[in-house]
């Protein structure tokens, strides 16, 4: 049994056995005091095959979920999203891989508006000139592409007009995806924040005030770059499972990895909640840096 199977085996148990032991609801009790929120999803891009099996998990979130789109995370950020009784979904996606520009199209015929978290100088490259062109700048840019297939490209200028116009929101990842765990002194925090969300915001045509680092856990965030992103006020992402519910999460949202090659049981556990309690730690570490989400509004206030 080679690595690939292991892995899918031991997603499979984990997904059957967790769904089985109703870990979700037992989540949900404990980490959200029983209350609905906002499950903001991440992807990367994806082989023609993935996004077929993609497609499927998404027709079962609109089955048993109500779809978000970027509005409402800001509504959350700001303490007036309204939840119904089910919990919303928002998609996200990381890199800004020319892939993801098939995804935007089959997501806005189903009338979903997602969030790409593009690396700016990714745009209009292959990974070859974006690793070359950071090296021009003395910087040693993350090698982000997958080991095995031919190296990617990043979207066109064009195609992010397009998406925009299909109603998705283009928003920044970290300019030389570097690990900002490792990054402390502001010249270098500049390099990746201040300057992705600067190029974003003059691509785009308008502030860019959404912000996701790479890698997206709390050992690739240093304290300075918590406190960089917090000065410039901006809506920023984790890559850490939870459900993001006013007045207990963290105000930096956090974001479920959706990869489309485990077995569906497993993904589908996630939307549903029955791993977070694996993040707890991390989840507690960003509520005090950053404090909690604003409180929520119901409707019927």
């Amino acid at each position: 049994m080679n690595n690939e199977h292991r892995m899918w085996l031991k997603q499979w148990v984990a997904g059957t056995v967790l769904r089985i032991s109703n870990q979700a609801n037992a989540n949900r009790r404990r980490l959200s005091t029983g209350r609905v929120g906002l499950r903001i999803l991440l992807a990367h891009g994806m082989s023609p095959d993935a996004q077929i099996r993609f497609h499927r998990l998404v027709e079962w979130i609109e089955e048993h979920y109500d779809i978000g789109a970027p509005a409402d995370v800001d509504a959350l950020a700001e303490g007036s999203c309204q939840l119904g009784q089910r919990d919303k979904v928002v998609f996200t996606f990381d890199d800004g891989d020319l892939s993801d520009f098939a995804l935007a199209e089959w997501l806005a015929g189903r009338n979903i508006q997602a969030i790409y978290f593009v690396i700016p100088s990714y745009i209009e490259r292959t990974i070859a000139e974006y690793l070359d062109f950071h090296a021009q700048n003395g910087v040693q840019a993350y090698d982000f592409s997958p080991p095995g297939i031919p190296a990617p490209r990043g979207l066109s200028r064009s195609q992010v007009s397009e998406m925009i116009a299909m109603g998705h929101r283009i928003a920044a990842h970290n300019y030389a995806h570097r690990d900002l765990g490792r990054l402390h002194d502001a010249p270098d925090l500049e390099y990746e924040i201040d300057r992705a969300v600067d190029e974003v915001s003059s691509m785009v045509g308008a502030e860019c005030r959404d912000f996701a680092w790479g890698f997206g856990h709390i050992k690739h965030f240093s304290k300075e770059a918590s406190s960089h992103v917090q000065a410039k006020c901006l809506r920023v992402y984790a890559a850490f499972r939870g459900l993001n519910v006013p007045g207990i999460s963290p105000a930096i949202f956090m974001r479920d990895a959706i990869y489309p090659y485990p077995p569906m049981c497993f993904s589908k556990l996630c939307v549903d909640g029955g791993a977070d309690h694996q993040w707890t730690t991390d989840r507690e570490e960003l509520v005090r840096r950053v404090g909690v989400l604003g409180s929520e509004r119901s409707p019927s206030n």
